[in-house]
């Protein structure tokens, strides 16, 4: 596999659009890339000027789905599961009845994660505690509230 697009955003980013062409030339069952159209741009034109992530040969414009905002978005869409890992310690009154979660800043949301849990034994932060979040995570309840994710959700399922 060639690595072609090796310019100015390096070798490893050469390697990840190789892998990613692998993936959509013959992608293993289950993976696909991920994809959001933002305000102004396609996916991959946000991939493109961000991350200098190139369109892969055949790539569709449904191959690419980027996270909305952030994976603690997520989390706050499944308040049950924050009950049950955090524990009677979680203060749940900063967490805001937004009317679209996904409309809901990263700051505010890891601001809020981070307020609620700020007594519990293992406070919200990135590494170990969002990765246990995520694992657990009940999709019913993400895409009920998070569109992007029932869209992504959907097409996932479209692959089997």
């Amino acid at each position: 596999m060639a690595l072609e697009g090796a310019d100015g955003c390096g070798l490893t980013n050469a390697m990840t659009a190789a892998t990613i062409d692998a993936v959509i030339e013959a992608p293993p069952q289950g993976q696909m890339p991920v994809r959001h159209v933002l305000e102004a741009h396609t996916a991959w034109q946000h991939l493109q000027s961000r991350d200098c992530w190139s369109r892969p040969r055949g790539a569709r414009d449904d191959q690419a789905f980027l996270m909305v905002v952030a994976m603690e978005t997520w989390f706050l869409a499944d308040r049950e599961l924050l009950k049950m890992y955090f524990g009677r310690e979680l203060v749940e009154s900063h967490f805001k009845r937004w009317p679209a979660l996904e409309d809901v800043s990263k700051e505010t949301v890891l601001n809020a994660l981070r307020a609620a849990t700020a007594r519990c034994s293992s406070p919200y932060k990135k590494g170990k505690v969002s990765f246990d979040l995520l694992a657990k995570l009940n999709p019913s309840r993400v895409e009920t509230e998070c569109p992007h994710a029932k869209e992504l959700l959907d097409r996932l399922r479209g692959l089997s």
